[in-house]
Order: C-alpha cells, then sequence, then structure tokens
C-alpha cells in the first residue's frame, strides 16, 4: 500500500508541473530512453524515442497551449504493493487548453505509464476526442 501511496503522490507532482509549465520537473522521472506515444493523426501525433525528442514535443505544447489545466480523475497501478519502482500506472484525466490564438477546446484521456526502477520507460496517450476542434486547437484543419 505504500508503493501506491508513493505512486500517486508522484503523479500528482508530474501533472502539477505539467499544468504549471515546469518541463524540467515533469521531466525529472523518465528514463533517458523513454517512448512517448501519441495518438491521432495530426501533426504531434507520433512515437518519440528518448528524453530529448520527448522535452522537445512537450515544449511545442506548452508554446502551442499558453493554459493547460490537467485534472486527474482516477490513477489505477497494476501492483499496489509495489516498492521497488516498477509498475504500470493509468492516469484517468480531463484537460482543458487554450491554444495562443484562443482557441478552446476540452477532452478526456487516459496515459498509460510504464515504471521501471522509479523512471517511466513507456507513456502511452490515449484520448476521447481527435476530432473538431480539438483538430483545431493544435492548428489543423
Amino acid at each position: 500500500m505504500i508503493g501506491a501511496i508513493m505512486a500517486r503522490r508522484a503523479i500528482g507532482k508530474q501533472f502539477t508541473a505539467f499544468n504549471n509549465h515546469d518541463l524540467a520537473t515533469f521531466m525529472e522521472n523518465l528514463s533517458d530512453d523513454c517512448t512517448f506515444v501519441y495518438p491521432g493523426n495530426i501533426t504531434p501525433s507520433g512515437t518519440y524515442q528518448g528524453k530529448p525528442a520527448i522535452e522537445g514535443w512537450f515544449q511545442r505544447m506548452f508554446e502551442r497551449f499558453p493554459t493547460i489545466e490537467f485534472t486527474v480523475r482516477d490513477i489505477c497501478l497494476r501492483n499496489a504493493f509495489d516498492f521497488v519502482g516498477n509498475n504500470v500506472i493509468a492516469v484517468h484525466w480531463d484537460l482543458h487548453v487554450i491554444s495562443r490564438e484562443g482557441v478552446e477546446a476540452r477532452n478526456i484521456g487516459v496515459t498509460i505509464i510504464t515504471v521501471r526502477c522509479k523512471k517511466a520507460v513507456h507513456l502511452r496517450d490515449m484520448l476521447f476526442d481527435q476530432d473538431g476542434n480539438w483538430r483545431r486547437c493544435w492548428g489543423a484543419a
């Protein structure tokens, strides 16, 4: 149970850093060879390998969206009793963003995080809405 409390605290810290555009804090818990997968068929979609590529992706997101507000709804862990820092964590969230052009959008999603030795080695986002206003917010037609 202590492992679950520690994991939930770390996830809360990550999403708070993200909401504050604190990229350095957000990146602290990613392994150097981490992989990030963003869904869809718009410019930011794809697989990003390695910390520099992932950091670049999130920097572009911060530039694109001066307002980012994640609200974490649920955190689920594969192993609530993990003390080593090896786990799979699902984070269910709501998201409100405003683009630099003033386009506002909301989305709901889940991020699946695979953790090894207390560092994220794989991140995969799954989004409820990938069309309409979400596409416009990212600058896609």
